[in-house]
């Protein structure tokens, strides 16, 4: 059985067990052309249909039934208990100051965004998108875009605007501490881990664009000169200036292909960032 008949078997087992809702499949290319396979639910009269995706219950070969009592709790620990009015996305200057921005490969085209080569990132897009709800996104279209009467430019500034302030920093050396159950300090003493950071945003989901948002506070710590390592979507890792730039390129090659899921990664190559 392919995916697409699986999600309908499930889809037909959820509107049996349901009642006031609609229920659909949908399919959705995401990072780097990995497609999704997800079911919607919509209550009659809400104007919010969540997406909760089935692949890994696919790939584990479990039932119909019990993907389909999956997806029914995660929609009832998630759904939204009052209509959500949307009809601020309609408006720029409303939307302007929800507005977030990811880093992605420039080759996923189906995203509308700006090239990141002005800040140091040849191959790499700025992608701006909104939250709505606790974990829902809408990541910003060309026909947005149009209905806005506004530059993608514009929009993109605007977005990394508002995450001057959303920025995380942290050692290698105190992350690896703290994972181990140690306090911070405590292991690694001078070691050139503690020269290496982790940069992401707060919530740690799409954070890589820190990489863009904390670029004053990086030229500061390392004097003008550091190189950066595209871990994933997620996050980056910042180091001193190296001048052996193809081998990390390298580290980063082996370790996207060995450690990172498809969909998570960002680039293959490192990056010199020079004042």
């Amino acid at each position: 059985m392919d995916i697409r008949t699986f999600a309908e078997k499930v889809t037909e087992i959820i509107k049996n067990r349901t009642n006031n809702v609609e229920v659909n499949v949908r399919e959705v290319v995401k990072n780097n052309g990995i497609k999704y396979t997800g079911i919607t639910i919509k209550e009659i009269g809400n104007n919010i249909a969540p997406t909760i995706y089935i692949n890994e219950y696919y790939k584990s070969e479990k039932t119909p039934a019990e993907t389909a009592t999956y997806v029914i709790n995660t929609y009832e620990e998630h759904k939204i208990d009052e209509n959500v009015n949307v009809d601020w996305f309609k408006i720029y200057e409303l939307v302007k100051t929800k507005l977030k921005a990811k880093l992605v490969n420039a080759e996923n085209t189906q995203y509308a965004g700006v090239s990141a080569k002005r800040y140091g990132y040849d191959d790499l897009k700025i992608v701006p998108y909104v939250n709505v709800g606790e974990i829902g996104t809408i990541t910003i279209l060309p026909e947005h875009i149009k209905m806005w009467n506004v530059k993608i430019q514009t929009i993109v500034s605007d977005a990394l605007k508002n995450m001057e302030e959303d920025i995380t920093m942290q050692s290698l050396a105190n992350f690896m501490e703290t994972s181990m159950g140690f306090e911070e300090g405590t292991m690694f003493g001078d070691s050139p881990l503690n020269n290496v950071l982790i940069v992401s945003n707060k919530r740690k989901v799409n954070g890589a664009i820190a990489a863009i948002t904390a670029r004053k506070m990086l030229k500061e710590k390392y004097n003008g000169n550091y190189v950066v390592l595209p871990s994933s979507i997620h996050e980056v890792l910042v180091l001193e200036n190296n001048e052996d730039l193809e081998e990390m390129t390298e580290m980063v090659k082996a370790v996207n292909s060995q450690c990172v899921a498809p969909e998570d990664r960002l680039s293959d190559k490192a990056y010199l960032i020079s004042a």
